[in-house]
Parts: C-alpha cells; sequence; structure tokens
C-alpha cells in the first residue's frame, strides 16, 4: 500500500497524458532531480519544444502521474515503433519520492505496453542510481546487461539495462 500521512496514495494516483498545461511540472520534476539524472539545465521553452513542439519524438508518449489533482512524476515511453519499448524517463517529485509512485509508473508502462501488444520493456539507469535499480529489480525487471551509455550530461557512465517480457 501506497500511504502518506495516513492517505491511502494508491486510491488517489491516475496517468494523465501529458499536455500543453502539463510541460512546466516536467521543467520542475525534472530540474529537481537533475543531479541523480546527470543532467544538464533545459529551459522550459525547449521542453516545450522537445516534448509538444517541432522536435517532439512520434513514437514516444508522456504521461504525468497525478496525486488527486498533483502532477507527482513524469513518465517517457518511446520506441513505440518497435516490438520492444523503452522507459527512458521516470521522474518523481521530490515530495512523493520513497512512497510506491515509481512502482505504480512502472505498472501504467506495464499494462500500456500490453495493450499495445509490446513484448517487453526496457529501462536503464547509472549505477550510482541505487534506488532506481532496486525498485526495477523489486517490480520483477531483470538486469540483462552492465554497459556504458552518455547520459544527459554528455559524460560516459556506467549503467545497467533491465528487461522485463511480457
Amino acid at each position: 500500500m501506497l500511504y502518506q500521512r495516513g492517505v491511502n496514495l494508491q486510491m488517489k494516483l491516475s496517468v494523465e497524458e501529458l499536455t500543453k498545461e502539463t510541460v512546466p511540472f516536467v521543467y520542475e520534476v525534472y530540474e529537481q532531480n537533475r543531479e541523480v539524472l546527470h543532467g544538464n539545465h533545459i529551459s522550459l521553452d525547449d521542453w516545450y519544444e522537445f516534448l509538444i513542439g517541432r522536435y517532439a519524438d512520434p513514437f514516444e508518449k508522456h504521461f504525468i502521474i497525478m496525486f488527486d489533482k498533483t502532477p507527482v512524476a513524469w513518465l517517457k515511453l518511446n520506441g513505440l515503433n518497435d516490438m520492444t519499448i523503452c522507459i527512458s524517463m521516470l521522474v518523481v517529485a521530490k515530495s512523493y519520492q520513497h512512497k510506491g509512485i515509481g512502482k505504480y509508473a512502472l505498472k501504467y508502462a506495464e499494462s500500456f505496453a500490453k495493450s499495445e501488444n509490446k513484448s517487453a520493456i526496457l529501462i536503464q539507469t547509472t549505477k550510482d542510481n541505487i534506488i532506481a535499480a532496486e525498485c526495477y529489480e523489486n517490480c520483477g525487471y531483470k538486469k540483462i546487461r552492465e554497459m556504458i551509455y552518455k547520459v544527459g550530461d554528455g559524460v560516459d557512465r556506467e549503467g545497467y539495462e533491465f528487461k522485463k517480457e511480457f
């Protein structure tokens, strides 16, 4: 169960597709977590262009996890033109971390993938993001390889790739 001060979060969580109105939340939650994501600063105007503007990828979808009417997490799925899709971003607002929101987002991604007849989901994280790696393993994702990849700040970092097959 997900609880916050005696409130059952599970009962109040929902998922909405990203809209123009929720792009500022993506900007904010990314900035809150930029250090652990090893990312660079991205302006709000650039977020609009990347998420819903001229640079938006037609093979990705963005979802906002809501607690009641408050956005609490951003989930980005890409590779929607392939049989295996990728969770390329899962970021939870600082005040909602460690409350099961990430697990809820993973379950939503799995449900979405199954509804689209996908065979599996991949997700990557850097080795220093121990909390994320533990969450993925606890949700049934299998570590399939260690790797070095370039993250948002342009630095090659050691990481893991996880996979869950359906």
